[in-house]
This record gives C-alpha cells, structure tokens and sequence, in this order.
C-alpha cells in the first residue's frame, strides 16, 4: 500500500480530516517538484559543462567570460527544453549524457536502436528548424561563443 492510499484510508476511517489529506499531498507534491528540478538542474549542468567551449582560466575576466558562456549555453539547453516534448527532451538528454551504448540506452528507454535514432533524427531536425526563431530572438550562439 503506497502512502496516498493510507492517507485515504486513514482518511475513510475518519481517523484524519480531508484537509490534513490534502496538505499531505500537496507536501509530498512540493517534495517531487523540487526533487524533479533538482534532477532537471543537474542534466542542464551536465549539458553545459558538456559544450562549454572555452575551459576557464587563472585570471578574472577568464572566469566572467566562462560564466557568460555557461549562461548563454544554460539559456539555450532551456530553450531546447522549451522546443521538445517531455519524452524528446528525456531521449535527447539521456542521449547526449549517456554514458553507455546506444544499444543499452535504447533498452532502458524501451524502444529499439532504430527506433531511438529515427527519434533523435526527428528531435535534431525539430531543432535544427527552430533555431533561426532563437538567433532572432536571441543572437547566434555559435558566434557569441566562436567570438
């Protein structure tokens, strides 16, 4: 029995009021929200660090340069986010950070390797086509980071 349906069973046999109920679960709720952004923010780093171009270095203007450019990146991978549906940016991300086979990412996904890179060719291609609305909204991220 999983807690929600202690809560209503508690809740039935009159031993918790309704609102007592409701406050469990918006709690528990809350504690999934952030546990789920916590995880969100870590494969966001993940991905930053991952194309983050120009390593930082000893002296300060170094260090403000490299946090601009995390930034824009971060900006962007939110943007990708934005574009992909939840199960695209699940395929997109598990796949730009595995670190196992395509074969076994594709096992753990449930579909087959073909079927994982039809996906990623149509994800790419949902990209790809969206990015000149980013550069005109944004700016060329390859040019802010190239220059």
């Amino acid at each position: 029995m999983g807690y929600l349906d202690y809560l209503i069973d508690r809740y039935e046999q009159g031993l918790i009021s309704g609102e007592d109920v409701c406050d469990n679960i918006t709690r528990l709720t809350k504690r999934e929200e952030y546990i789920n952004d916590v995880n969100e923010n870590r494969k966001k780093e993940k991905l930053t660090n991952k194309y983050q171009y120009v390593k930082l270095g000893k002296s300060p203007e170094d260090i403000v340069i490299g946090w601009e450019e995390s930034e824009k990146i971060l900006h962007f991978i939110d943007w990708i986010r934005s574009v992909l549906t939840e199960r695209e940016w699940e395929i997109f991300s598990k796949y730009t950070l595995r670190t196992g086979t395509a074969t076994k990412m594709a096992e753990d996904t449930g579909i087959s390797r073909n079927e994982l890179y039809r996906r990623l060719s149509v994800i790419h291609h949902k990209i790809k086509q969206a990015v000149p609305y980013y550069t005109e909204q944004f700016g060329d991220l390859y040019e802010y980071l190239k220059g």
